[in-house]
């Protein structure tokens, strides 16, 4: 049987300050290697070996779209991901081959916690709806 769809995983690294000494620019480019690359590898793969058509669903994130402090590499890495996938769209819609983004947002729980209880973030509230 032929492929015809592909999900990517995502994948997330520690958040801490930009200006901080981590991450490093190792880290930072860990996490648009696992994010945005690997992304950017399944469209590569979907265009090239989908003969049918098909349906790519690439994982994003909610802070991709809302500004949320200490998320700067991951903003931007997942905030490529919705990039990568509008161009997808209309690069290989001749092929029909859809690509749809999922962005979650937060879910409530011991490692979320943290971001949660920083009421000094205003977007902190949108990330939930």
């Amino acid at each position: 049987f032929p492929v015809t769809n592909i999900l990517f995983p995502s994948h997330d690294r520690p958040f801490t300050p930009i200006h901080s000494s981590s991450p490093s620019f190792e880290e930072y480019q860990q996490t648009i290697n696992s994010n945005l690359t690997c992304a950017f590898a399944c469209v590569r793969s979907a265009g090239k070996y989908f003969k049918e058509g098909g349906s790519v669903v690439l994982i994003s994130s909610a802070v991709a779209m809302h500004g949320l402090a200490n998320h700067e590499a991951i903003a931007g890495a997942k905030g490529g991901i919705v990039a990568l996938a509008k161009s997808a769209s209309s690069t290989y819609a001749s092929k029909n081959i859809r690509f749809n983004v999922v962005a979650p947002g937060l879910t409530k729980s011991k490692l979320t916690q943290k971001i949660i209880d920083n009421e000094g973030d205003v977007n902190i509230k949108v990330l939930f709806n």
